[in-house]
């Protein structure tokens, strides 16, 4: 710079300061040291810079889910010029989609292959999509619970499958899968919709439990209602009416103006999608004349609303979610013939599912081992010795398989520490108490160590909405069988103590309270931890069709088939 500035005439330095900065500049540019000045000499291939930044760069397109034409793009390249002109842009096809993305699906791979290896079980979802281009796919997901009780989730693959979506077809899919991501050890459990040839696929595929995603089959019975003939022919006047609004500027001025006239809330009308029946609850929310269709559906949108907002939504809800519906779905008898037909239609097209005993078996194994739901209220005393009793064998046999530790007993051990749990305020059950054993049991006393117990959700949540407090109830144990001391014994005991104490806040984590728990359920808790991975909707593998939406756009109409996998 010393030696642009001496290049100057005097008569430079008392131009204006805008000509004699240009001037500088002008001797900067026609220096031969202008790399150095202007810092675009490009950064080495192999140099950490232009690791670092093509690295960030792969990032960029799988995250945010561009085109690899993205680095060919003007502005794109301009703008990276700016921000960094020492940096080449990789090429788009001999490094981006043949190098860089590869490696980094590789990497990411190996990671998601090392975490499913050091988990016991895990569950799959897996539901056909078609894309854009008219392609037949199948997305596979899994889901676990890691050691500390988080669930843990992924989206191991997406396949193209040209011969029809058959279920023999699709098992083939779900086997090849199994192997390529080793969890043919770890027995998992499947999750799909309702489709006939999901139930093949799973027999094929040889994969039990076999488990019908409960948001699926919750809109079957909803829609068999909303089929009715008076219903359908009542939604089709409604939709005509939104579907006025919607087109007519003049109509939906009018409407805008008379709703606080009408003490209405401004709203826009919605337009119901017929593969989802609570778009019809929003729909019908705005139109003052189908009171009674509202009233039906109204308690339905609330189990909607729990499926969206649970953090942790596995298997043990459906029991208590199916008993409740069934409940609210039974006619009263000051309701219209109208409400009884609709409440009718969707009492029927429940009482079809979940009706194998193998299935009741797990649903009910799952809401025993969720401390939310211990007490079964949905079940008869009989029910619920038989499931606890089936419980300790399962725990047991499931211990002695994966070499689980039991519990050790000391003789000296405190009773009263075993509600260690606090319960939560409920104003209308003042009697409730959160220490000490229920009275009569005779149950060998157990010590416990201090434990750290999670923070109790405030019970005004969309579950303590549903259920209220059926669940915040203290039960007694089941009956306590003599036998040599074994891993069933262990088990017994371990559900004994389990039971005795107050249930979870229904809108707590049970997977926060297993964590703080498990050295005191050694048996049980592992068990827990291998049944509650099981999702209660195959939603997982449907959200891939939106994501796939974006990755298969006009702009990346070319990408291949085996990127979009990745």
């Amino acid at each position: 710079m010393v030696d642009a500035v001496n290049e100057l005439a005097p008569s430079d330095f008392i131009k204006p300061p805008a000509v004699f900065k240009s001037q500088v500049w002008k001797h900067f540019l026609m220096s031969k040291d202008k790399d150095m000045f202007m810092n675009t000499r490009k950064f080495p291939a192999g140099s950490i810079q232009t690791q670092m930044l093509t690295k960030a760069l792969a990032y960029v397109i799988v995250i945010d889910l561009q085109p690899f034409s993205l680095v060919e793009n003007d502005g794109f390249v301009k703008f990276f010029a700016a921000l960094e002109p020492r940096y080449k842009l990789p090429n788009r096809k001999k490094t981006l989609s043949q190098k860089l993305i590869p490696e980094l699906y590789e990497t990411t791979k190996l990671a998601v292959l090392s975490d499913l290896a050091t988990c016991l079980n895990i569950a799959l979802t897996t539901d056909g999509w078609t894309s854009r281009s008219t392609q037949g796919c199948i997305t596979i997901t899994s889901q676990h619970i890691s050691n500390d009780w988080k669930i843990v989730s992924y989206v191991l693959q997406t396949r193209v499958i040209q011969e029809r979506h058959t279920g023999v077809n699709i098992g083939k899919v779900l086997k090849d899968a199994v192997l390529e991501w080793g969890t043919g050890d770890k027995q998992p459990a499947l999750v799909t919709d309702n489709a006939a040839n999901m139930g093949v696929a799973a027999e094929v595929a040889d994969m039990s439990p076999h488990i019908y995603c409960f948001a699926h089959t919750f809109n079957l019975a909803t829609q068999r209602g909303m089929k009715l003939s008076k219903v359908s022919s009542l939604l089709s006047r409604v939709r005509k009416v939104v579907r006025f609004l919607h087109r007519s500027t003049v109509a939906f001025a009018h409407l805008k103006t008379n709703q606080p006239r009408l003490d209405l809330p401004k709203t826009k009308l919605k337009m119901d999608l017929v593969t989802r029946w609570n778009s019809t609850y929003d729909m019908l929310g705005d139109v003052r004349n189908v009171e009674q269709l509202v009233e039906i559906l109204r308690p339905l949108k609330g189990v909607t609303e729990v499926l969206c907002e649970e953090k942790t939504p596995t298997i043990s809800i459906v029991a208590p979610m199916l008993h409740l519906i069934r409940s609210q779905m039974i006619p009263l008898e000051g309701d219209s013939g109208l409400m009884k037909d609709v409440k009718e239609a969707i009492l029927t097209d429940l009482g079809k599912r979940y009706n194998s005993p193998k299935v009741k078996q797990i649903l009910h194994r799952s809401s025993a081992a969720d401390p939310r739901f211990k007490t079964l209220p949905f079940l008869n005393d009989e029910e619920k010795s038989s499931v606890f009793a089936d419980l300790g064998t399962t725990v047991a046999e499931y211990s002695d398989r994966h070499k689980v530790p039991t519990l050790v007993k000391e003789e000296s051990q405190d009773p009263s520490a075993i509600n260690d749990t606090p319960l939560p305020h409920l104003p209308d059950l003042p009697n409730l108490s959160n220490t000490g054993a229920a009275g009569g049991v005779g149950l060998p006393p157990v010590k416990q160590e201090p434990v750290k117990v999670p923070k109790q959700t405030d019970s005004s949540g969309s579950l303590s909405k549903l259920f209220g407090d059926v669940y915040v109830v203290k039960m007694d144990p089941p009956p306590h069988q003599e036998q040599t001391k074994s891993s069933l014994l262990s088990a017994q005991e371990e559900i004994e103590k389990y039971v005795r104490g107050m249930p979870l806040n229904v809108d707590s984590n049970p997977l926060d309270w297993w964590k703080f728990h498990e050295h005191l359920y050694p048996m049980l808790s592992q068990f827990a931890k291998s049944i509650l991975c099981i999702p209660v909707t195959s939603v997982p593998s449907e959200r891939v069709f939106s994501a796939a939406g974006d990755i298969v756009t006009a702009r990346r109409a070319n990408i291949s088939w085996k990127h979009v996998g990745k």
